[in-house]
């Protein structure tokens, strides 16, 4: 089956799959609403969890390529059980994603449609639409093979690059004209960490860093793995850091940060700079561009995430039609249609019962949390593969020529005292990711109700935890029953 797979990525397709999959201008609208110590909390998460991350997935991906990624990476090192409770849950965040990047984009998209269309923004009934034609574009494209799929992403990549471009453009343009909007003074840029919601926003700073790791999932599609995912991990994680800091900069120079829309601040600051130095083109035309590059993100995510049933499926802990592939497209389609028809159950959920602005809140930290617990499993995951790589040299330099006794044992005794720069990086991962999801747990401000807040996003949490139980064992028993 997995012979079958068609090797279509090549390195600069890992780029643009990367950039588009990770970046999502939203974060630095969320990121603005912070003020200026934004800067500073986006350059914690850049050491304390993006360049970790990074390194991690980037060693992971060349040691143990293939189709499946973090769900393998876990089973290898930590077993089934831990294999199929990681690969579950980031399945699942995945299917929540959509909704919340879905909702961010039918607010953007508005801006295109011209400013007589704004009051659309909460809502519910043109929220849907749009979510669901935008999901099933992506679901299709994918479905038929990433040949034609990849263009998606390629594509919704510059719909990432050209807005970010033109945000800094507008900011520059700003602040020669107007001056700037916030004060940059040194007391101002230290973070705030008394501030329950400023430390509640570092949590979605940490998340929108995230993302590395979903290129390999479908490693058993890409040319040269071993060489093409390290090497679009360092080119695309510098392009992803400059585009979160210059841009976060330039909407806080164009606009005061007590008054940037969460959902469509990005497409806030370029209208409104755009109308000022009348380029009142500007803002219709990136509110389209936002559009394409949502659409391209939410098309990676569907398509890389899908792997993950898909191999499940393939291990019997999921029915084996999920494991099947395309007689004709050569792609999981299965396992992307399910994902497409139970996103689209969670796009309808997401409209009933709250506003807007809280379903996107609700939905983003929900995210966060199911998104974390498969990243504590995938550091863990590393430190154990190390622990078995010097186990193993440790082992063939046992084998190897005799040394004086004394000798040898100062210099094991040496090494077991020392922990290597990669090791530590993955203890770091852990704490950081642990951290991270404990930040996720604080709800905003002015949130009507903290405990129905706090149900919604730890209930579901759980919710989906028992299910992933009761699929394990469901296909546990099965494996035992054909055996």
């Amino acid at each position: 089956m997995k012979q079958e797979l068609k090797k279509t990525l090549n390195l600069w397709d890992l780029v643009m799959f990367n950039i588009v999959a990770i970046v999502g201008l939203r974060w630095c609208a969320t990121a603005a609403g912070m003020g200026p110590s934004s800067l500073s909390f986006w350059l914690l998460a850049l050491i304390l969890f993006f360049i970790p991350s990074a390194l991690v997935v980037a060693e992971l991906a060349n040691k143990y390529p293939g189709e499946g990624g973090i769900y393998q990476w876990t089973k290898s090192s930590m077993g089934e059980f831990h294999g199929f409770i990681c690969g579950f849950f980031y399945w699942v965040c995945n299917l929540l994603y959509y909704p919340n990047l879905l909702i961010f984009m039918a607010g953007v998209f508005l801006y295109s449609a011209g400013s007589q269309f704004l009051g659309l923004e909460d809502n519910k009934i043109y929220t849907l639409v749009f979510s669901l034609a935008v999901l099933w574009i992506a679901i299709i494209t994918n479905m038929v093979g990433l040949n034609i799929g990849k263009w998606t992403q390629n594509i919704g990549a510059w719909g990432t690059w050209l807005p970010a471009g033109v945000l800094l453009l507008v900011g520059s343009v700003a602040f020669l004209k107007f001056g700037s909007r916030t004060d940059f003074s040194i007391a101002n840029l230290v973070p705030d960490f008394t501030s329950l919601d400023n430390l509640g926003a570092f949590a979605n700073l940490c998340f929108a860093f995230a993302g590395m790791e979903l290129l390999s999932c479908m490693g058993g599609e890409i040319k040269e793995p071993r060489k093409n995912i390290p090497r679009s991990i360092l080119i695309s994680g510098v392009a992803i850091a400059l585009i979160y800091v210059l841009s976060t900069y330039a909407i806080l120079v164009s606009i005061p940060s007590k008054e940037v829309n969460e959902i469509s601040g990005v497409q806030q600051v370029i209208s409104q700079i755009g109308d000022k130095i009348r380029f009142h083109w500007v803002g219709p035309v990136i509110a389209l561009l936002l559009t394409i590059g949502g659409i391209g993100g939410c098309g990676a995510w569907l398509g890389g995430s899908a792997r993950i049933p898909f191999e499940m499926g393939i291990d019997k802990y999921l029915p084996p039609w999920m494991g099947e592939i395309h007689p004709k497209w050569g792609t999981p389609a299965n396992s992307i249609l399910l994902q497409g028809l139970v996103s689209s159950f969670f796009c309808i959920a997401a409209a009933i019962g709250s506003s807007v602005k809280e379903s996107y809140q609700i939905l983003v930290d929900a995210t966060a949390i199911l998104y974390f617990i498969p990243y504590v499993y995938l550091f863990l995951a590393f430190v154990i593969l190390k622990g078995k790589e010097s186990l193993t040299k440790k082992e063939d330099e046992t084998n190897g020529p005799i040394r004086d006794e004394g000798e040898t044992a100062d210099e094991d005794d040496g090494k077991s005292q020392k922990m290597n720069f990669p090791v530590f990086l993955g203890y770091l991962g852990v704490v950081m990711t642990l951290f991270a999801i404990g930040l996720s747990l604080i709800p905003p401000s002015d949130t009507p109700s903290v405990f129905l807040y706090e149900l919604k996003v730890v209930g579901g949490c759980v919710g989906f935890f028992i299910v992933g139980l009761i699929l394990y064992y469901m296909g546990e028993k099965i494996q035992k029953t054909a055996k």
